[in-house]
């Protein structure tokens, strides 16, 4: 079986991780970052949640999501202001 599990003690978020071979760590690699494995693991978690009538965690949830896809705009995006504050990679050659 090939999981990982993310579990708060202390906390502290703890990952566990389970795979048969570096075949399997490599598919739940790209699983955690890629588009679709995000949107896999924020469909499951609001599925549970559904399922258990969580209502506050689903708008802790959406908050969460909501700000994820902001800032992830931001980041992407051609037209933000340059922020001087940023170390620029090209200072390193």
């Amino acid at each position: 079986m090939n999981y990982i599990k993310i579990e708060i003690v202390d906390s502290l978020p703890v990952i566990k991780m389970e795979y048969e071979d570096v075949i399997a760590f490599q598919n739940l690699m790209f699983c955690l970052v890629s588009d679709s494995g995000f949107g896999l693991v924020y469909k499951s978690i609001e599925k549970q949640l559904l399922e258990n009538n969580k209502k506050d965690e689903l708008e802790v949830l959406s908050a969460l999501i909501s700000l994820v896809n902001k800032e992830s705009q931001y980041l992407f995006s051609k037209d933000k202001p340059q922020n001087k504050n940023v170390i620029n990679p090209s200072s390193f050659k």
